[in-house]
């Protein structure tokens, strides 16, 4: 610790980060982007930086129970070099925010969780071995059928001559 500074402010675009990306990504959509933001540096250097990221993820859908379905997506992000001895993530708790998005009428947000697990890859010769931190965050959605059963149910009239 330098003169008892304990912890400093520095902008994103100061810090390292890691190669971090969304695994199973739309490419059709870019590989994502994060926009720069404060991250708190400790003495004993732990960094915590929440950059807001924007990523867009592929997942299969499962229409069998249409129009009262629930479609279960998980989004797998991670470095694409970094093992665990470069970088590690620490979870401070699940935050799911839709704030800046338009309101969707359409589905709702049942659960949304995420854990840390890691992927162990080893070499040819099988004399090392890597792991490697990965985020899994899993959200459930669920149809909101309303306007489906007013249009499936509406009323129809024919014209009497």
């Amino acid at each position: 610790m330098y003169d008892n500074i304990k912890e400093i402010s520095v902008s994103s675009e100061d810090v390292w980060r890691s190669d971090f990306a969304l695994y199973n990504a739309d490419l059709s959509f870019g590989i994502g982007s994060c926009h720069e933001t404060s991250c708190l540096i400790e003495a004993m250097g732990n960094v915590t930086c929440v950059e807001p990221c924007t990523y867009v993820g592929h997942c299969r859908s499962d229409y069998t129970l249409w129009p009262y379905d629930r479609q279960n997506c998980t989004m797998v992000c991670g470095p694409w070099m970094s093992n665990e001895y470069e970088i590690d993530y620490a979870s401070k708790g699940t935050f799911v925010s839709s704030g800046g998005t338009a309101q969707n009428n359409e589905w709702k947000l049942v659960s949304a969780n995420g854990i840390k697990k890691y992927t162990t890859v080893v070499s040819k010769d099988s004399q090392i071995s890597f792991k490697f931190p990965n985020l899994y965050y899993s959200f459930l959605i669920e149809r909101h059928t309303a306007l489906i059963s007013r249009i499936i149910g509406g009323e129809s009239f024919v014209e009497d001559s």
